[in-house]
């Protein structure tokens, strides 16, 4: 279900845009519908004719990576990491919230209490300094409650997770901005990628890079954390995004990816978490 919903959304606003686009000048609109060479127009109805989220959730995740072979549990992936919300910087809470949330589903089964329950403060602390209403809150707050009920289901639980977006996203496209969404996104694929290159290290499968070819994603991405009127990350983490998601974009953009670019995948998404 947050793959269709976050899908549904992300699109949603891009037609909104694009249709706001079209009252423009011709030469503007084709400007404004490119970023660094990529089409993004196409590459979005590409994806929704595929029906393919460009960034899968963490539980549609895993199951892609058991198709390629790869069986690792991928919660030995999760670093542990204390992604503090209690920050002003709109952007940064927006992908911390993303990172957030592929931490908490893909540990919830198998982590102490105590850890889950900080990790689920600080994501609706974030949810509420990103406006995201009082719904939000109130799920956080439940699945809190189940958590620490007396034989807790964490399987059910789990599942009330992944059901999180949707209320998330409905919500939060109308208070927050049409940016938030894909810079959630952002955290989630940034988070994802460093999982999957591990997963793909730790079995030597070179079948599994095929999951690092996300041609296009990265400079979506891009475009929002660069957007004109954003709000001011300090200077090295906009550097240091900027860094990452275009070496991401070269590799994925690569006919053949080598276990030394799934090295240097993994490699840069664990340093850009210091500072995101």
């Amino acid at each position: 279900m947050w793959s269709t919903i976050l899908f549904t959304s992300f699109f949603a606003c891009q037609e909104e845009t694009q249709s706001e686009k079209q009252n423009a000048e011709s030469s503007k609109t084709e400007q404004k519908n490119t970023f660094q060479g990529t089409d993004l127009a196409a590459l979005e109805k590409t994806a929704e004719e595929a029906t393919v989220n460009l960034v899968p959730p963490p539980l549609e995740l895993r199951e892609e990576l058991k198709k390629q072979g790869l069986k690792s549990d991928l919660a030995q992936f999760v670093i542990a990491k204390k992604l503090s919300t209690n920050i002003e910087d709109q952007d940064q809470l927006a992908i911390r919230a993303g990172v957030l949330i592929t931490d908490l589903v893909l540990t919830v089964e198998t982590a102490p209490i105590p850890e889950l329950i900080e990790k689920m403060d600080a994501l609706k602390i974030a949810f509420v300094k990103l406006k995201a209403g009082n719904d939000i809150g109130m799920v956080i707050d439940d699945l809190k409650s189940s958590l620490q009920a007396e034989g807790a289901n964490r399987e059910s639980i789990l599942s009330e997770m992944n059901d999180l977006s949707t209320v998330m996203v409905s919500e939060l496209k109308y208070e927050a901005g049409e940016w938030v969404v894909p810079l959630i996104q952002a955290g989630t694929w940034l988070e994802g990628s460093y999982i999957v290159s591990s997963a793909i290290l730790k079995e030597n499968n070179q079948k599994a890079t095929v999951l690092l070819k996300k041609k296009g994603t990265a400079k979506y991405f891009l475009r929002y954390v660069n957007r004109e009127g954003r709000s001011k990350a300090p200077a090295i983490i906009i550097g240091k995004l900027n860094a990452t998601l275009n070496s991401l974009e070269e590799i994925a953009n690569k006919k053949d990816i080598s276990m030394e670019d799934v090295k240097k995948v993994q490699s840069l998404t664990r340093e850009l978490m210091k500072f995101i």
